[in-house]
């Protein structure tokens, strides 16, 4: 999927408590391509771009994931496959369930989204639900750890396994948040789900 001509060791995308959005590339060679993008507009809308040794850091506010994601790609001149255009749509509702969630407290207190890809093609994400509607609900393991498998551990979804399957465990995730049709509403006293058959 992330198919380069460089030696790219390991992928990490996180969320960060400013809050926002961040891309870690971290390559297996030293490659001499050194640059600086920043732009800080303000607390709220600020994007950053640099490289550190062997590691490329792309990093934005909470709404600039898809721009992450868009300048990754361009960094290493990859081409959006159709592939990479179906990523592109499941981050894109990643990124709004997690800002529709944040209320200036929850984004601060919980490393919200954690995923990796490795060199040897493992690929792991690691969803907080803490404290919203989904941390007690019930999810149905699917899928075998020895290839790849979604489950909830706590009030975490998680997805692993091999790189092949990305688009499965965030399609699972998805597909279950979606199932409960529920709106956040967000009131003085904190968040409020409703349904949105109401």
């Amino acid at each position: 999927m992330f198919k380069a001509t460089y030696p790219i060791h390991k992928i990490t995308i996180q969320t960060y408590d400013n809050p926002g959005w961040g891309i870690e590339v971290k390559l297996s060679d030293y490659y001499n391509k050194a640059y600086l993008i920043h732009e800080h507009i303000s607390e709220e809308n600020w994007f950053m771009q640099f490289v550190e040794g062997t590691t490329l850091t792309t990093i934005g506010d909470e709404l600039k994931l898809m721009r992450i994601f868009h300048e990754v790609l361009n960094y290493f001149h990859i081409p959006l496959t159709p592939k990479l255009k179906e990523v592109a749509s499941l981050l894109t509702f990643l990124q709004h369930w997690y800002t529709n969630e944040c209320n200036g407290d929850w984004e601060h207190i919980h490393k919200v989204v954690h995923g990796y890809i490795d060199y040897e093609g493992k690929c792991q994400i690691s969803i907080a639900l803490n404290e919203t509607y989904w941390e007690e609900e019930p999810f149905e393991t699917v899928g075998s750890i020895s290839t790849f498998q979604c489950r909830k551990e706590g009030a975490k979804f998680i997805g692993e396994g091999q790189l092949e399957h990305a688009l499965f465990y965030l399609q699972t995730f998805k597909e279950w948040i979606e199932a409960f049709n529920i709106e956040v509403l967000h009131t003085y006293d904190g968040k409020l789900y409703i349904s949105k058959e109401d």
